[in-house]
């Protein structure tokens, strides 16, 4: 990672906000219509798990775990979304074991009875000179549909919900907290689609390269994509953030480089709690060290029970 390179500024385009609402008004035209089944195989005496799915835009199901303490209710809860070709994971029981319930969300191409399936390495470009038809115009929207669901349940206790997730993950959680209103906190891990352009150029690693073998592949689509992506930047979505997060860095990080993630940083309109993590890479969200200090600051600002 070339740690030198200035972070530029990432232009926010005028329509940003009136792009992001019309968005979720389409997506929300035709309800949830969710399904929520029960898995006895994978509930047990302490927490009750369920397979999930319900619609996004473009009437896409999409879907995930969803794993709830037993007993009375209501419960804060905690949307968990995956990094870049995660698969969905069922360690929802063991947060929904310690009084907190949660879904873990698999957007569209994620392979939870997914209908869109660009694949990967593919994914990040998916009709990336297009902001209308780009892959994350739906695949935020899911992120957003996913506490849409949690909003909707019973369970849960609508005035206690965070979000979490690592790298693209990250992401989405930034997004989530910035779209989807009320999110009480944020846990955001080396947060992959910040200044795009920057960790292009800064990063050797994919996902990013995807983007810089496009532009090798085809150059005139260079400023399609820096127009498309803009609208997708975390950066422009960070002033939109007013609840705490903790934002979990590495700085020997090529994969999502660690100045574009504190640049960022910096426009987060509420309080933020730095991670920083020197002698970490992309690792930093997942180490033991920064999974046990997250769990522990996510259950403080949601009031569940320590143990």
């Amino acid at each position: 990672m070339a740690a030198e390179t200035p972070v530029p500024d990432v232009p926010r385009p005028a329509d940003f906000d009136s792009f992001w609402e019309d968005a979720l008004t389409e997506a929300r035209q035709f309800g949830l219509n969710a399904t929520v089944t029960e898995d006895p195989l994978r509930s047990n005496e302490r927490a009750i798990v369920y397979k999930v799915s319900l619609t996004s835009l473009e009437r896409v199901r999409v879907g995930g775990w969803y794993a709830v303490p037993r007993g009375a209710g209501p419960f804060p809860a905690l949307q968990m979304v995956p990094g870049y070709s995660m698969r969905a994971s069922l360690s929802v029981r063991a947060l929904a074991e310690q009084g907190i319930a949660t879904l873990w969300l698999a957007i569209r191409g994620h392979d939870f009875d997914s209908q869109i399936i660009p694949g990967f390495p593919g994914f990040l470009c998916h009709n990336i000179t297009d902001r209308h038809r780009y892959i994350y115009r739906g695949g935020f929207c899911d992120a957003v549909r996913g506490i849409d669901f949690l909003r909707s349940r019973d369970e849960v206790d609508t005035s206690r919900i965070a979000a979490a997730g690592s790298s693209q993950g990250g992401a989405l959680t930034l997004v989530t907290a910035a779209l989807a209103g009320d999110i009480i906190a944020a846990a955001p891990d080396v947060p992959f689609l910040t200044n795009y352009r920057y960790c292009v150029e800064a990063s050797s690693s994919y996902p990013y390269a995807e983007i810089a073998d496009l532009l090798r592949a085809h150059p005139g689509l260079a400023e399609s994509i820096w127009d498309t992506v803009a609208y997708f930047d975390t950066v422009n979505f960070a002033p939109a953030i007013t609840c705490p997060v903790l934002l979990a860095v590495g700085l020997q990080d090529d994969i999502c480089p660690a100045p574009a993630s504190l640049a960022m940083a910096d426009s987060i309109s509420g309080p933020v709690e730095l991670a920083v993590y020197p002698d970490a890479a992309h690792e930093a969200g997942t180490a033991f060290a920064h999974a046990g200090r997250k769990i522990d600051w996510l259950k403080a600002q949601l009031g569940a029970r320590l143990l």
